[in-house]
Order: C-alpha cells, then structure tokens, then sequence
C-alpha cells in the first residue's frame, strides 16, 4: 500500500544486507528469536518525516473514532474507568494546548482545559485546530523537543485510539473496528 507520505509503506525500512544470513526477522515464529532484529532493518527515513507519517496516522485514526458518533454516544461512558468519546477528545484538545504552553516556556496544568456547550462538529472543529498548531510546534521543534510529537502526540492519540475503539464497540452502535486503518 501506499505510505500518506506518498511512499510505499515498505520504503520505510530496508534490509541492511550486511546481516543477512546472521540474523532472520521471522527467527523460529516469534520475535524473541531475533534479539538483533531492529539492527536487522535499516530505517531509510529520517526521524522527522518518520513522526510526521506517524503523526497523520494518529490524527486519522482518532478522527475515524469519532466518525458518524450519535450525540448520545459521545457522551456516554458504556466502560468503567474509560473516558467517554467527549472527555478524550477534549483531553486530547488540551495535549495539544500543553505543546503550545510548553513551547513558550508556560507550565500546564493537567485538567483546567473544558470545551465549551458545543456541537460535536463545533468541538472537533476546536480539536482541529489546536492540533494543528500542536503540530506545527512539534515538527518545528522536533530536533530540540522530539517529546512533543512523541509523547503528548502521537503515543497518547494511539493510546486513546484503543480507548475510542473500545467505547465504541461497546455503544454497539455499527461501529467498524477496522474502518480506522487506510488498508
């Protein structure tokens, strides 16, 4: 398939061929085989363009979470302990503000952040927009500040992605767990 970067998907690793017939990717089944595998694999892209495909992927895959949700869906909590649709994309809006604080030299503070009485479309018209400039932050800072794409953006959307997914199935509400992949 195609990367959304334009590339193949497969353009993103190579083999180094220096370790071939020291080390086998598939080892006997399972990765414990193969302590050298990421040696194994030679990274052709560079770190920065690396985070921004991984970047567009966290930001598609929370977006499909919350595609087609009912009002009734978004704020409903089917999952002890697991935020509703409502609470995670608000505090993802406020990861995204917490670059933007951290990037001037500001401390956030964790849990202040609250959306406005909104339409769904109108918060995530918000969300939108304060990821891209979290964004903009992340990639412009990436060689200083790498954590800001990292950590507040594209492990915590992933994290939060698998949180989304599971509220949505248990809405029951047609959902389609692999409708958040491009394949």
């Amino acid at each position: 398939g195609e990367a959304s970067l334009g590339r193949p998907a497969c353009d993103i690793f190579e083999i180094n061929p220096s370790l071939i017939g020291n080390v086998s990717p598939l080892g006997s089944g399972s990765i414990r085989h193969c302590p050298n595998l990421l040696s194994f694999y030679t990274l052709r892209m560079k770190g920065k363009d690396f985070a921004i495909s991984l970047l567009e992927e966290s930001g598609y895959q929370f977006k499909m979470c919350l595609a087609a949700i009912s009002e009734e869906g978004f704020a409903a909590k089917p999952l002890g302990g697991v935020m509703s649709m409502r609470e995670a994309l608000e505090h993802q809006t406020e990861a995204c503000i917490a670059v933007q604080k951290d990037a001037m030299g500001e401390k956030h503070s964790w849990g202040t952040f609250k959306f406005p009485d909104a339409s769904i479309a109108e918060l995530i018209e918000i969300f939108d927009g304060e990821r891209a400039k979290a964004v903009a932050i992340a990639l412009d800072k990436f060689d200083d500040h790498p954590h800001y794409s990292k950590d507040y953006l594209i492990a915590h959307e992933f994290y939060h992605v698998g949180q989304m997914a599971a509220v949505r199935l248990a809405l029951n509400d047609g959902f389609e767990a692999y409708s958040i992949y491009r394949f």
